[in-house]
């Protein structure tokens, strides 16, 4: 998948190109951002190679350091100044604890820090049974 026409073909079909936040490992398709339309789509999952081939549980215990974050956040930045994108769906996959969670507060916090070439939308809250 990792070709050089591909963020064209994938836009001539009218279909996204995942962005991929993983290990540097051969066989895997290469982290970074993608664009093949005008969003990006990104899933992080983890950087550790060593538990990649691990079961789940370690291959998805990971906690993106703040390095890592600033690195999507600017690469976002960058394709928002340069109108390249309209929006980015961002998912943070390295669910064992609460990695996910505080992830991607951080990069919503970097992302509002990046001016406004960034609007960050927050999801919708479904009613909790408890009071805040």
């Amino acid at each position: 998948w990792a070709e050089p026409n591909l963020a064209e073909w994938m836009a001539h079909i009218g279909m996204d190109v995942v962005s991929v936040g993983v290990p540097d490992v051969p066989t895997l398709f290469p982290r970074g951002l993608r664009v093949a339309n005008r969003r990006v789509y990104a899933r992080l999952h983890s950087q550790n190679a060593a538990n990649w081939y691990q079961d789940g549980k370690l291959r998805y215990a990971y906690d993106y350091t703040e390095a890592e974050l600033e690195e999507w956040a600017s690469g976002l930045k960058g394709l928002a100044d340069a109108g390249q994108v309209d929006e980015a769906l961002v998912f943070f996959n390295n669910c064992v604890g609460i990695q996910a969670v505080t992830n991607a507060e951080r990069l919503t916090d970097l992302l509002r820090e990046a001016g406004p070439a960034v609007a960050v939308v927050d999801p919708p809250r479904p009613p909790s049974l408890f009071d805040d």
